[in-house]
């Protein structure tokens, strides 16, 4: 062990080439009791494309009891993106100005945990942590899209002209799961999958054009981190790897402060906020400790049992959701001497984390496994955006509150290790709300609960740790047809037969616990 101690540490760098969006705020309420509940809609900031490259250095030590302690460091620059300021209405109708945007991001994780199972070549462990984010994005210019006179096309801002200042950053709880697992005696596969129960978010948008302060600030809200990276071991201490990850942040409430310049009586706006940031990386790390060669305890490790059998489960992970609502309005005259443009919106973008268990039968013949599965999540996935701008613009928002599927699956067995694909039907409780209220309108606001069937395809990982135990890494995707959402309190949309299509992608991390199966030969490597 690392000189004469029982410590193994592994340390090394990456580059993160990533995308991300930013809802600061997404939206913006106006609402004398500062409550959303009766409040009305007031203007949406939405940068999107934030294309990124950052780098980091990482770090994990492991204790021969089980402790391990891990995090990193990164930062980076924000090379491109767009900014779309919406407002409800402005200059006359319902508005969307385009910037370009540019900027930076910073952040660090340190989590402490224990790996309750071990194997050789494998474990899996439970970790607490914390995490702080910071992302600043900076918007130029500024063009009308829709029929506003703001920055209408004819005397647009200048392309340097900096107009909006966004800065924040979120402070996080992580709870979670991490596994590492070598797959052959050089291929190396860790996944991290981490729930953040409380994030406390604050910000400051300067609106430049306005001489506009605008301090930003929520303690509401949860988000997700996941991470999965393939690795190769060019020689017994030094690793090679392409990895994924995908972090999402979504507060449920907030305030927004109005500080205009030389004005004495601030005023607070109740508001969302929401970021969301994703990409591929590569990396190279060193590990000093226990050298003795990977392959040798991974060939002489004790038979896993055969995958045949009853199995009950849990995970952790998150998804998003891409939603696509009807829009049977056309553009119109918007009653304030202009005409609100229609096409805009009519999307929402749901991210955030699940939980759940899982419960199911395999059956082995040779290589060969085939399966039954069912499984059911607690999710909080919400999004909101614009919806309906040919009426003046409503803000749409979806949240999924619960995920079931029953699938079968078919995979193919080596060593301790099972790849699979799955397929099988799929159901959503979602819950759907407009809030049509406006400074122009007043359609009202409404919520309706849904529970939706669909189909869902995916795949995954499955190592055995010990004869029972297993832990796996999955991908799935679940499509919804066409469903259509009574609004019966909106008269206005009610009669519309308005429509939302659905698409949710979910990432997981689990363990099961297998019942009555016997062991088989291992093949060496």
């Amino acid at each position: 062990m690392l000189d004469g101690s029982d410590w193994e540490v592994e340390a090394g760098s990456r580059v993160w080439f990533s995308s991300g969006r930013i809802g600061a705020p997404q939206p913006l309420l106006n609402s004398a009791t500062n409550t959303p509940i009766n409040a009305t809609l007031a203007s949406s900031l939405t940068f999107s494309g934030l294309s990124a490259i950052s780098g980091e250095a990482f770090a994990r030590a492991d204790q021969s009891s089980g402790l391990f302690v891990k995090g990193y460091l990164g930062a980076g620059g924000i090379r491109g993106g767009k900014l779309n300021d919406e407002d409800f209405p402005a200059a006359g109708a319902y508005s969307n100005t385009l910037s370009s945007a540019s900027g930076n991001i910073a952040y660090g994780t340190f989590d402490l945990g224990y790996s309750f199972l071990r194997a050789p070549g494998a474990k899996l462990g439970a970790f607490a942590g914390y995490n702080h984010y910071e992302e600043g994005a900076n918007a130029y210019g500024c063009v009308q899209l829709a029929g506003a006179v703001t920055c209408n096309p004819a005397t647009p801002f200048p392309a340097s002209f900096l107009g909006i200042a966004q800065a924040g950053h979120y402070d996080s709880l992580r709870i979670g799961l991490s596994s590492q697992l070598m797959l052959t005696d050089r291929l190396k596969l860790t996944a991290d999958a981490a729930y953040l129960p409380w994030v406390n978010f604050k910000g400051q948008d300067d609106h430049n054009a306005r001489e506009l302060l605008l301090p930003e600030t929520s303690s509401s809200g949860d988000g997700v981190m996941l991470e999965a990276i393939l690795g190769y071991n060019i020689t017994e201490a030094w690793n090679v790897g392409a990895g994924g990850r995908y972090w999402a942040w979504n507060t449920r409430n907030g305030g927004t402060t109005f500080n205009f310049l030389g004005f004495s009586s601030p005023i607070v706006e109740p508001a969302r906020y929401t970021s969301e940031r994703y990409g591929m990386f590569v990396q190279s790390s060193y590990r000093w400790g226990d050298t003795t060669p990977v392959a040798t305890g991974f060939a002489e490790a004790p038979a896993p049992k055969n995958w045949t059998g009853f199995y009950v489960g849990g995970h952790l992970g998150g998804g998003w959701s891409d939603d696509r609502w009807s829009d049977p309005f056309g553009s119109a005259p918007s009653g304030l001497g202009a005409t609100d443009i229609a096409g805009f919106g009519d999307t929402t973008r749901a991210t955030g984390p699940l939980g759940g268990a899982q419960v199911g039968f395999d059956w082995q013949t040779g290589h060969a496994v085939f399966g039954l599965q069912a499984d059911a999540s607690a999710t909080n996935l919400r999004g909101d955006n614009t919806c309906f701008s040919g009426l003046g613009g409503v803000d749409c928002q979806r949240v999924i509150n619960a995920l079931a599927t029953i699938t079968g699956r078919v995979g193919y067995a080596w060593g301790r290790s099972l790849a699979y694909v799955k397929g099988g039907g799929a159901w959503t409780d979602a819950t759907y709300s407009l809030n049509g209220n406006t400074n122009a309108l007043a359609l009202g606001a409404e919520s309706t609960g849904i529970v939706s069937s669909g189909w869902t395809a995916g795949g995954g990982i499955e190592y055995a740790l010990t004869d029972c135990w297993s832990t796996l890494l999955e991908y799935d995707y679940i499509g919804v047809s066409r469903t259509t959402v009574a609004f019966p309190m909106v008269a206005t949309l009610s009669a519309r037969n308005i429509a939302v299509q659905q698409e949710i992608n979910t990432v997981k991390l689990g363990v099961n616990y297998r019942f009555g199966s016997v062991p088989v030969v291992v093949a060496k490597y």
